[in-house]
C-alpha cells in the first residue's frame, strides 16, 4: 500500500501533506515514465536498454524541476564523459556477486518484470521489479541465476524544512539462487547514483556526510548514517541526500568522487576501513535486505541537512525491530526438529537449510511459555517442510507430506498463515497455481474461501494491487460454486465429505445438506470481493458483490440459526435441522457475519462447557453431550467429535473477531487462551513435539497413529493465531496500526512478536508490565522500522498512524 510521506519532526513541525503535485506513471515499452498528473517530467525507470542491461532511475528532478542526475547517455562536451554505461543515474549495481561482475557488463542481468501494476496512490507512485543477476556474460536459457533482485521503489512528494521535497525508497530483496552468492567486499556495491555535475564538487558543488566530512576527501570511504549533495543547477540551489534504510547488514562506506559518483557500499569494512570482511555470503534461496532513501530538496542550509535527513529518515536505528530475540534460538530449535525428522521426503527446502530459509522468512516470538514457543518454531519448520515447486516453476504448498501434489481443501490455512512471510512470493505464486484453470477441476474438489484469504493477505502486505489484479480470475471461481452448489433459495449445499469433514454426525458423504461452512465462506467470499473491487476501482461491482454478501448473510442468519439449541446448525434437504451443534457452527464469525448483540453470542457458552465442545485435548468438532458423540468408528477421518486442528483454527480465528467486537457475557480473553494453550499441548506424540491429522479428545492420542502421511499435516493455522489473536495485530486496509490484544492482563509479564513483515514496514510489538524483560519502558508498544509509534501502559486496545 502506498502511503503519504510523514515526517519525523526533528527542526519544524510537519503536521500535512504539502500542497504538492500528484504523481502519474505511463508504462512504455522500456520504460515507466513518471510524472506529474500536469504532465512534467519527475523520473524514469529505465528497464530495456540494450547498451546498459540493468534498471535504473534516470533524470531525477526535484519538486521545482531541476534535475540532479546526470544525463545517460552524457551530453558531449558539456557533461563529464566518464562511465558513460555505468552510471546511468539512480541503481542498484553490483561488481563481484560470486565472482560475477555485472557492473562492469561482464555479467548478464535480466530484468523479470512487474509484481503487479505500478500504481498511484494518495499521489504518490510505486512499483515493485524483479532482476536476475546471472552467471554468465550473455543472458541465454542456460545461464545460470546466481541472484535475484526484487525491488520496491516509490516516489512520494512531502515537506520538511519548509519546502516541498521528492522522496525516493528504494527497498530490495536479494535472493541467492540454487547455488548460493556471496556480496563480495569490493567497491561499487550497493547504491550508486551519478549526480549533475553541479552537485560533485568538482563543478562546484558540495559533499556533506552524517559524521561532518566534506567532499571526497573528508567523506571517501567512511561510514555515515547520511551524505548530502548540494549544488547550484541552472540558477537553482537543490540537492540530493542519500540516507541509510532500516533493515541493512550496517552501516554503509560512502564511496563519495569529486566527479560526482556517490555510491553507498554496505560490504566494504575491509576494502575502506581495513577491518574484518564484510562479505555476506547467503545460502541457496537465502536472503538479504538492503533500503537507501533519496530527498532531492531545493536550497536547504548545510546546518540543516541532519534536520532534513531525520524528518525523511525511514526509521531511527536504535536496534528496537532487530535485537530482541537472538537468531540462535531459532537455529537451535531448527536443529531440535531435524533431529526427530528421517527426511525421508525432501522438498524445496532441506532440513539442512531449514535455519536459514526460516531466519529470512518468518517472524520471531518469545513469552513465558516454553511450550508454546517451541509450538511457534516447529509450526514454522513444518510449513517449510511442505514448500515445493509446480512443473512450471511456481512455488506451492502440500498438504500432505508424502503427495507432491497440492490439495485445496486447506488452502485458505496456507494463506491465513503464509500471509505472515516476510517473501510474498511463496503465497502469490501458491495463489496463482491455484487460479489456473487447469488446477479448476481440484480446487473445487473441496470448500475454499479462496477470495476471503486473499484479501486478508492484502490486509497484511498492503499489496491490493495484487488481489484487484485477479479480481476477475476470483470472480469467475466464485461464479462457479455458485453454479455448483446453489439452491434455488440463495442458499448452498454440500457434501460433509467435500467440506474436507468426511463422517459427520449431521450429514453423510451423499447428503446435499445447508451447511454453514459452505454458505459462510461465500457470504465471507463475496464481501471479500467488493473490498477488492472498491480497491481497484471497481465500484459497480464492488456494491453489488456487497449486495450479495449481506442477502446471503441474511439468509443464512434466517434458515441456520437454531433459537430452541442457540446453535448455527446444518439444515437437511427436507429443511429440518440436523439437531446436533457441531464446530462448524462457529464459522459464521470467521467472517463477521453474526450482528452483534441480537443473541447470537449464545452460541459461545458451548466452547466452555465440558458437555458442550471443552475436552482435554481440544476443542471437539461435535457436542460431547450428543448420543452419537465419536460413534462413526476410528481411522476414516471422522469429524464426529474427534480433535482436528483444522477445526480448532477456525474456531479460534472466530473467537478472535467475536472477542474484538462489542461487549458480550458468553466468552472472555482467557477462554482465547485456555483454547489455545490447549491447542498447543495437543502437539505431542510419545512426549515429542509433533503434528498429525487429528487427535482423540480425551487422550491426545493421534488418531492416524504414525502415519507417514499425517506427518507435519499441513492442514491448518498457528502463527496466525497468535499474530492476529493472541497479540492482536489486526490487519487493516489503511496507514493505522490497531493493536487488540487478546492476552488476558493478568496472565504472563512479558512477549515479543518481532520480524513481522506489515504493509511493508518491519513491525515489533512488545509486552513488558514492568520494563525489565526488555530494558524499554514499562506497557506494551509497538515499534516500525525501529522507531516507536504506539504505547499503552496495559494490555489495552491501542491504534494510530503507521508512520
Amino acid at each position: 500500500m502506498i502511503r503519504r510521506l510523514v515526517a519525523f519532526v526533528v527542526l519544524l513541525a510537519v503536521v500535512r501533506r504539502p500542497a504538492a503535485a500528484d504523481l502519474a506513471i505511463d508504462h512504455r515499452d522500456d520504460r515507466l515514465a513518471i510524472t506529474t498528473e500536469a504532465g512534467d517530467p519527475v523520473a524514469d525507470y529505465v528497464f530495456a536498454d540494450p547498451a546498459i542491461g540493468r534498471p535504473s532511475l534516470r533524470d531525477l528532478r526535484t519538486p521545482a524541476g531541476v534535475v540532479v542526475t546526470r544525463p545517460c547517455p552524457p551530453r558531449p562536451g558539456i557533461d563529464p564523459p566518464d562511465h558513460p554505461t555505468m552510471h546511468p543515474g539512480l541503481m542498484l549495481c553490483f561488481s563481484d556477486l560470486s565472482g560475477h561482475d555485472p557492473w562492469r557488463h561482464k555479467a548478464a542481468v535480466r530484468f523479470m518484470g512487474f509484481e503487479g501494476r505500478p500504481a498511484v496512490r494518495d499521489g504518490a507512485a510505486s512499483f515493485t521489479a524483479s532482476v536476475d543477476y546471472l552467471g554468465a556474460a550473455a543472458d541465454t536459457p542456460a545461464a545460470p541465476v546466481i541472484c535475484r533482485e526484487r525491488s520496491t521503489i516509490t516516489i512520494a512528494d512531502g515537506r520538511a524544512c519548509d519546502q516541498v521535497v521528492r522522496v525516493v525508497t528504494w527497498d530490495a530483496e536479494l535472493t541467492a539462487g540454487d547455488a548460493g552468492v556471496t556480496f563480495a567486499d569490493v567497491q561499487e556495491m550497493g547504491f550508486g547514483i551519478r549526480l549533475a555535475k553541479e552537485l560533485s564538487p568538482k563543478g562546484g558543488g558540495r559533499y556533506l556526510a552524517s559524521h561532518g566530512g566534506r567532499d571526497e576527501k573528508g567523506v571517501f570511504g567512511r561510514q555515515g548514517e547520511w551524505c548530502d549533495a548540494t549544488g547550484t543547477v541552472a540558477g537553482t540551489r537543490c540537492g540530493v541526500t542519500v540516507i541509510n534504510g532500516p533493515g541493512n547488514p550496517r552501516q554503509p562506506f560512502f564511496h563519495a568522487r569529486d566527479s560526482g559518483w556517490l555510491l553507498a557500499n554496505h560490504f566494504g569494512t575491509r576494502t575502506y576501513a581495513q577491518g574484518e570482511p564484510g562479505a555476506i555470503t547467503l545460502a541457496p534461496r537465502g536472503k538479504l535486505r538492503l533500503s537507501m532513501r533519496f530527498v532531492l530538496h531545493g536550497d536547504v542550509a548545510d546546518e540543516r541537512i541532519e534536520g532534513l535527513a531525520a524528518m525523511a529518515a525511514p526509521a531511527a536505528r536504535d536496534g528496537a525491530s532487530s535485537a530482541l530475540i537472538a537468531p540462535a534460538t531459532l537455529a537451535a530449535y531448527a536443529a531440535e526438529f531435524n533431529r526427530l525428522d528421517p527426511e525421508d521426503v525432501v522438498n524445496a527446502v532441506p532440513n539442512a537449510e531449514a535455519a536459514a530459509w526460516l531466519q529470512a522468512n518468518v517472524p520471531r516470538f518469545d513469552c513465558p511459555d516454553a511450550d508454546l514457543v517451541q509450538l511457534w518454531h516447529f509450526r514454522w519448520w513444518c510449513l517449510r517442510k511442505h514448500l515445493r515447486r509446480d512443473e512450471s516453476g511456481r512455488w506451492v504448498f502440500t498438504e500432505f507430506i508424502t503427495r507432491p501434489q497440492p490439495v485445496s481443501s486447506a488452502l485458505g490455512h496456507h494463506l491465513m498463515e503464509g500471509r505472515w512471510l516476510r517473501d510474498p512470493q511463496f503465497i502469490d505464486q501458491a495463489v496463482d497455481y491455484w487460479l489456473d484453470a487447469p488446477q479448476r477441476e481440484r480446487l473445487h474438489k473441496y470448500s475454499q474461501w479462496l477470495p476471503h484469504a486473499v484479501w486478508q493477505r492484502a490486509l497484511v502486505t498492503g499489496d491490493f494491487a495484487f488481489a484487484s489484479d485477479r479480481l476477475d480470475a476470483l470472480t469467475a471461481d466464485h461464479r462457479q460454486w455458485a453454479a455448483e452448489r446453489g439452491r434455488p433459495d440463495g442458499l448452498f449445499w454440500q457434501y460433509d465429505v467435500r467440506d474436507a469433514m468426511e463422517e459427520s454426525i449431521s450429514g453423510g458423504r451423499q447428503a446435499k445438506n445447508i451447511r454453514p461452512t459452505l454458505n459462510s465462506y461465500m457470504a465471507g467470499s463475496a464481501l471479500a470481493l467488493a473490498a477488492i473491487a472498491r480497491h481497484g476501482g471497481r465500484i459497480a461491482e464492488a456494491e453489488a458483490f456487497a449486495t450479495e454478501g449481506e442477502t446471503l448473510r441474511d439468509k443464512l442468519l434466517a434458515t441456520l440459526w437454531n433459537p430452541q439449541d442457540e446453535f448455527f446448525e446444518v439444515v437437511r434437504e427436507d429443511g429440518s435441522f440436523a439437531d446436533v451443534r457441531e464446530a462448524i457452527g462457529f464459522i459464521p464469525w470467521y467472517f463477521s457475519l453474526p450482528p452483534a448483540g441480537q443473541g447470537y453470542e449464545a452460541a459461545w457458552r458451548q466452547i466452555r462447557d465440558d458437555r458442550g465442545f471443552r475436552a482435554p485435548f481440544g476443542i471437539t468438532t461435535a457436542e460431547r453431550r450428543h448420543p452419537a458423540f465419536r460413534s462413526h468408528g476410528v481411522g476414516t477421518c471422522e469429524w464426529d467429535g474427534a480433535v482436528w486442528p483444522f477445526a480448532t483454527s477456525q474456531t479460534l480465528t472466530a473467537l478472535a473477531n467475536l472477542l474484538r467486537g462489542p461487549p458480550q457475557d458468553a466468552v472472555t480473553k482467557a477462554d482465547y487462551l485456555d483454547a489455545l494453550l490447549t491447542y498447543v499441548r495437543c502437539h505431542r506424540y510419545d512426549g515429542e513435539i509433533y503434528l498429525g491429522e487429528y487427535l482423540d479428545e480425551t487422550t491426545g492420542a493421534w488418531l492416524k497413529g504414525r502415519d507417514p502421511r499425517s506427518r507435519w499435516y499441513n492442514h491448518s493455522t498457528f502463527a496466525d493465531l497468535v499474530i492476529a489473536g493472541l497479540v492482536g495485530l489486526v490487519p487493516r486496509d489503511d496507514d493505522v496500526l490497531e493493536i487488540h490484544p487478546l492476552l488476558p492482563g493478568d496472565a504472563w509479564d512479558w512477549f515479543c512478536l518481532e520480524g513481522v513483515r506489515y504493509h511493508g514496514h518491519d513491525l515489533t510489538i512488545i509486552w513488558d508490565r514492568d520494563g525489565t524483560q526488555y530494558g524499554r519502558e514499562a506497557g506494551l508498544s509497538a515499534w516500525v522500522d525501529g522507531r516507536r509509534v504506539l504505547h499503552a501502559p496495559t494490555l489495552a486496545p491501542v491504534s494510530g498512524p503507521l508512520e
